[in-house]
């Protein structure tokens, strides 16, 4: 048998398939390419629906108060005229110069005060003293007292 033999090929040329126009995108989160390029058009703006106007209430339509949950928002309550006034914080005041200072301290039954002291050449830092009784001052935070044996401590 013979084998037919295979025909020179002429070069035939092969369809392609046009390249798609670019389409335009929109980037929802700010990311990508913003160059603009020739083909691409910019976006048409919708313009944004204005509120209407607020008339003032007519006599049958009174104003409606409003109440805040937390203290903050716009509301037209009365809080707002009204002024609350606010508590002042406590100023701390210092120990007079010389005068050691208790801190933690308690008072004892005795009349006595037990804290750690401060601002002594007698004792280590924050050392746990007893004084004896207390002689004169009152005893709160913030005062100078004098104990039966004439030494002033400040109580903190």
């Amino acid at each position: 048998k013979t084998v037919p033999k295979p025909r020179p090929s002429k070069s035939i040329p092969k369809k392609v398939a046009p390249e798609p126009a670019p389409r335009p995108s929109i980037s929802l989160f700010g990311l990508g390419n913003d160059a603009p390029t020739e083909k691409s058009r910019p976006l048409k703006s919708v313009p944004k629906p204005r509120p209407p106007k607020k008339e003032p209430p007519t006599p049958a339509q009174a104003p409606r108060s409003t109440i805040s949950l937390f203290g903050f928002g716009g509301g037209r309550g009365t809080s707002a005229s009204k002024s609350v006034p606010v508590p002042k914080a406590p100023t701390k005041k210092a120990a007079p110069r010389g005068v050691p200072t208790l801190t933690q301290w308690t008072k004892n039954r005795d009349g006595s005060i037990t804290g750690r002291i401060t601002g002594s050449s007698q004792f280590d830092k924050n050392e746990k003293v007893t004084t004896s009784s207390i002689a004169s001052g009152e005893i709160t935070s913030g005062s100078v007292v004098t104990t039966k044996s004439g030494s002033r401590y400040f109580l903190a």
